[in-house]
């Protein structure tokens, strides 16, 4: 999946120049083509998902013909899902609201500096969204079968390796940023903003990686509201701060940077901290149940010998 979702990108990032301002004989469409390029690379996303998880290789095949309607089932699926698709559609809104804030007082130079930043960062995520999902359906299986220590091993594991990853990342972005803005702009303030973007926002890349992993564990264990809330506090702390540190104290454009950060800070440790509670209380609820089967056992066991023990002896 990390494969397909990076190629995704990829044929995003091909075809936004040629759609938006035309190439060898393609007219410019501007904001629509934009809007095409998305629509083409989300296709060729699913197409290749569905193939992927058509293979008789997968544990689980997809087989279209046995696709059936099972109304308890769906009514799971959409407990589940349903905040799990609004997780999703958090990060573009937010990215929107972030947008009009920066532009609404910084103009085209403070948009394009925005949006340089965000099309390099999402590289930093690919491998947390890998982590993310492969932790969502350890940490389900293993929830099922009820070894909890397996799944505090898949949590550390994947919060280690995912924020890993963006630690790393984050460290080639601030050491290479100057030749990185230089590849999409030579305009000196969107430079400046850029640069200044590049500076700050990375250190936030671990932070926001493990909150990632984090809302894809609470599906893991059919607990996706949480995830959701994450979400929302990280985006709604980097809005609120931005909102008062350039409307209402007039600061520069670094302090929308920090607030980024400060958002993916916050909303990650406190995502930890609830995501532990809630594999501690799933432990107790399983161990409560197995104590509970325990005694119905033992209850049906006696009952059972003292129905032989009533049978007379011939």
């Amino acid at each position: 999946m990390t494969k397909l979702f990076a190629l995704s990108t990829m044929i995003n990032m091909v075809l936004d120049p040629i759609f938006i301002f035309g190439f060898a004989g393609f007219p410019a469409l501007g904001i629509v083509g934009a809007a095409y390029a998305t629509l083409i690379s989300q296709a060729v996303f699913i197409v290749l998902a569905l193939r992927l998880l058509m293979k008789p290789s997968m544990m689980v095949p997809l087989h279209l013909k046995y696709l059936q309607l099972n109304w308890s089932s769906v009514k799971k699926v959409i407990d589940i899902g349903l905040p799990a698709s609004l997780n999703q559609v958090l990060n573009p809104l937010g990215f929107s609201a972030l947008m009009f804030l920066v532009s609404a007082t910084f103009l085209e130079a403070g948009a394009a500096a925005f949006a340089i930043g965000f099309r390099i960062e999402f590289f930093a995520f690919i491998p947390a969204i890998g982590f993310g999902f492969a932790a969502m359906s350890m940490i389900g299986q293993n929830i099922g079968a009820g070894n909890h220590d397996r799944v505090r091993a898949v949590l550390n594991v994947s919060v280690w390796y995912g924020s890993g990853s963006a630690l790393l990342f984050s460290l080639l972005v601030l050491i290479f940023a100057p030749y990185i803005v230089a590849i999409f702009t030579a305009d000196p303030l969107v430079t400046e903003y850029a640069l200044q973007y590049f500076r700050i926002v990375p250190l936030g890349y671990l932070f926001f990686a493990v909150a990632f992993i984090e809302a894809s564990i609470f599906q893991g264990i059919g607990k996706s509201w949480p995830g959701f809330w994450i979400t929302f506090a990280r985006i709604g702390i980097a809005l609120a701060i931005s909102f008062i540190t350039i409307n209402i104290f007039e600061l520069e454009i670094w302090t929308v940077w920090i607030a980024i950060v400060a958002g993916s800070v916050i909303a990650s440790l406190f995502g930890l901290l609830w995501l532990k509670r809630a594999l501690t209380s799933a432990q107790q609820e399983a161990q409560q149940a197995d104590r509970s089967l325990g005694t119905e056992e033992a209850i049906t066991i006696t009952k059972l010998r003292a129905d032989d023990n009533a049978i007379p002896s011939e």
